[in-house]
C-alpha cells in the first residue's frame, strides 16, 4: 500500500525520488518504510530519523512541525545538507525537497517527502496535494492498525474458543475416565469381598471339621491379600500423581531381586499348572540401582504373564547384561496380545479385551502402568513383543554402568 501511494504522488509531480517515513508505536523516531529512487547508501544512512525540531533530518523535522516543509535549495539548509551529501556519495545530485507530515488529529505518525534533482519551487497546489496525500495516508495507517488489532482480537478470541472447546472435550473425557475408574475400582474390590463374605457366612452359620474350616480361612486370607494388593497399588498410583516416584539407589544384587520376584509367584504358577523358571545370565551380580523398584516391575510382569498363560504353559524370566543396561525379559507361551491392544497396554486402568483369559488377576489395569512409570523413573524402558496365540515377551531395560 505504501509503495502504491508513493508511486502515485511521484507520478502526479513528475518526480522519480521520494520516501515515506512512519512512526512505530510511541517511539520518538520515524523509520523509512517505502522509498523510490533512493540509492542503497542513502537508504542505509537515512533509515531512521528522530522526531525533533532541528538536526534530525527532513522527515523527523517535518513530523515534529506538523506542517509542510519545502526546501528550494537543500545545500543552503542545515537540515538538508546530510541528504545532499548522502545522494552525492551515491553519484546523484539533488536540489529541492517537499515534505508533508503523516498525521491524524495532531498526532505525528510520520512524513511523506519527494525529492527533485533539478532546482524546483513547489507550487501551493502541489504542496496542498501532498498534504492531502499525507492526511489520507495517516488515516489509512490508523485504519490498518485498527484492522490488525481487530484481526488480532478475533484471532485471540478464536484461540480462546479453541482452547475452551479442547478443555470441554478434556473434561468430558475426564468424566468418562472417572466413571470408568470408579466402575473398575468397585468391581475389583467386590471380587475379593465375595469369597470373604461367602466363606465367613458359612463358618458363622454351620459347623465344619477343622480341615474344612482351615481351608475356608485360607480362601478368606487369599481374598484379603488380593484386596490389600489392589488397595496398595491404588495408594501408590495416587502418590505418583502427587509427587512422582521416590527412588533409593544402592549396591543391589539384581540376581537375588529377580529370584525373590519369581519366588513370590512360584506357588501360584504351580497351582495353575504353569512352569515358572528363572535364567540368570550375569557374570556380575551387583549393580548400583533401585532394587525395590526393579523387583516390583518384575512381580507385575510375572503376574501378567501368568494371567495370560494356560495350564501346561511356561513363563521364563531372564536376567542378562547388555552393553549399557540390565535387561530382564519375562516371556510366556500364553494367548498373546492383539496388535491393536499394544499401544494402550501401559496406560492406567487399561484392560486387555480378551474373553479367554486363563486366570483373572487382581489388578484393574494398574500393574503394567506402574511398571512403565517405574521403568522410566529409573531412566529405562519396558516394552512388549507379542503375537496372538504365540505368547508375549515383556522386557525391562535399566541403564547401569559397564
Amino acid at each position: 500500500m505504501l509503495d502504491a501511494v508513493l508511486d502515485a504522488a511521484l507520478a502526479s509531480l513528475e518526480l522519480a525520488r521520494g520516501a515515506i517515513y512512519l512512526r512505530r508505536g510511541e517511539a520518538d523516531e520515524v523509520e523509512l518504510e517505502a522509498s523510490r529512487g533512493f540509492p542503497p547508501g542513502v537508504v542505509a544512512r537515512k533509515r531512521t530519523q528522530r522526531i525533533a525540531a532541528h538536526g534530525s533530518g527532513i522527515a523527523g523535522t517535518t513530523a515534529h512541525r506538523q506542517g509542510a516543509f519545502v526546501i528550494g535549495d537543500l545545500s543552503k539548509e542545515p537540515v538538508g545538507r546530510p541528504l545532499v551529501e548522502a545522494f552525492r556519495e551515491a553519484g546523484v545530485a539533488v536540489s529541492s525537497v517537499a515534505a508533508v507530515p503523516v498525521a491524524v488529529e495532531g498526532r505525528p505518525m510520520g512524513a511523506l517527502m519527494v525529492v527533485s534533482e533539478a532546482p524546483r519551487e513547489f507550487s501551493e497546489g502541489e504542496v496542498a496535494y501532498l498534504r492531502l496525500v499525507g492526511a489520507l495516508l495517516g488515516w489509512t495507517t490508523v485504519a490498518q492498525a485498527a484492522l490488525r488489532e481487530h484481526a488480532k482480537t478475533n484471532e485471540e478470541l478464536a484461540a480462546l474458543a479453541r482452547a475452551l472447546e479442547q478443555r470441554t472435550a478434556e473434561l468430558k473425557e475426564l468424566d468418562k475416565y472417572k466413571t470408568r475408574s470408579i466402575h473398575l475400582i468397585t468391581h475389583e474390590l467386590r471380587r475379593p469381598l465375595s469369597p470373604i463374605f461367602t466363606y465367613a457366612d458359612m463358618l458363622l452359620g454351620m459347623e465344619f471339621p477343622p480341615e474344612k474350616r482351615r481351608l475356608f480361612l485360607e480362601h478368606i486370607r487369599e481374598a484379603a491379600d488380593e484386596m490389600d494388593r489392589y488397595v496398595t497399588e491404588m495408594v501408590e498410583t495416587a502418590k505418583l500423581e502427587e509427587g512422582g516416584v521416590q527412588l533409593v539407589f544402592g549396591d543391589v544384587d539384581v540376581a537375588a531381586v529377580a529370584r525373590v520376584a519369581v519366588g513370590k509367584w512360584q506357588q501360584v504358577a504351580a497351582d495353575s499348572g504353569v512352569s515358572l523358571d528363572l535364567d540368570v545370565q550375569l557374570e556380575r551380580r551387583k549393580f548400583t540401582t533401585d532394587g525395590v523398584k526393579i523387583g516390583e516391575v518384575l512381580e507385575n510382569l510375572i503376574e501378567n504373564a501368568l494371567k495370560y498363560t494356560q495350564s501346561g504353559g511356561k513363563v521364563t524370566v531372564t536376567a542378562r547384561k547388555a552393553p549399557d543396561s540390565l535387561e530382564f525379559a519375562v516371556a510366556d507361551t500364553g494367548i498373546g496380545i492383539a496388535p491393536e491392544e499394544v499401544a494402550e497396554l501401559f496406560t492406567k486402568f487399561h484392560i486387555v479385551r480378551q474373553a479367554n483369559v486363563p486366570r483373572p488377576a487382581h489388578r484393574a489395569g494398574l500393574g503394567l502402568y506402574l511398571s512403565k512409570v517405574y521403568a522410566e523413573a529409573l531412566g529405562g524402558t519396558v516394552a512388549v513383543e507379542s503375537r496372538p496365540g504365540k505368547g508375549s515377551t515383556f522386557t525391562l531395560r535399566v541403564p547401569v554402568g559397564a
